[in-house]
């Protein structure tokens, strides 16, 4: 049952909305994936949607929209569609559309690209490739 489906049935019968505890309620404004500060995780992770790191990620990422926020460390084989970094990223980072390094971005290693943002005062060491 939807969101709407609830609160819709609630006003029929004036009662009270009660979510469905077994169907997930899926709020399309919120990231698929999501580590926090001080979260640390290892390993591979393919996310269809966006991801948000704000704690640590080691290993291989791939997703559609990836987000590095200030407090963010990725280190690894990474892969998106579309990257914000606003953190860390060292290794390997490929953007297959759209990389955007914040002023607070610092990106070490081997960088691909389609379409590429700096901002000024952001940290840019190792090798460009533009697809």
């Amino acid at each position: 049952m939807h969101k709407l489906q609830i609160l819709s049935n609630a006003i029929d019968e004036k009662k009270e909305p009660k979510l469905d505890l077994a169907v997930p309620v899926i709020d399309e404004m919120m990231p698929l994936a999501y580590i926090g500060v001080g979260a640390e995780l290892c390993g591979s992770l393919h996310v269809p949607g966006e991801v948000v790191i704000n704690g640590t990620f080691e290993g291989n990422l791939n997703a559609s929209l990836l987000t590095i926020g200030e407090t963010g460390l990725v280190r690894g084989y990474i892969e998106a569609d579309n990257v914000h970094i606003y953190g860390k990223s060292v290794q390997t980072l490929v953007a297959r559309n759209f990389l955007h390094i914040h002023a607070t971005a610092c990106v070490m290693g081997e960088t691909v690209y389609g379409s590429l943002q700096v901002e000024s005062g952001a940290e840019l060491e190792g090798v460009l490739k533009r697809q």
